[in-house]
């Protein structure tokens, strides 16, 4: 698989002389990862064949830094697209991955 990501820190940004200051702090970012990680038997040779599907990833967030690069509140929305080919002829259902996720981080 593969990944890309980027972010936008509004304190190191052309911007920041006209941001305001509450504004400053806040870090937006985004990534998307793809990659094979489903491997499932094949239905025509279960024995011999095995086929692999892939998941799809994207996730937005925002960092908001409290002291500098000391602390930060970072929050992430995953939204996570598996491929479902053939899921009814297979028996599996589609399964709901997306999640949401809060994190702090300390540095010392």
């Amino acid at each position: 698989g593969w990944y890309f990501a980027t972010g936008y820190k509004i304190a190191n940004s052309i911007f920041c002389d006209s941001a305001p200051s509450w504004l400053r702090p806040w870090e937006f970012t985004y990534r998307f990862q793809t990659f094979e990680n489903i491997q499932i038997a094949d239905l025509t040779n279960p024995n011999i064949r095995t086929d692999v599907q892939g998941t799809n990833i994207h996730t937005a967030g925002v960092n908001y830094y409290i002291k500098g690069h000391n602390a930060k509140i970072q929050a992430n929305y995953n939204w996570v697209n598996e491929e479902a080919s053939n899921s009814t002829a297979r028996g599996t259902r589609d399964v709901k991955n997306d999640n949401f996720m809060v994190n702090f981080q300390v540095a010392f």
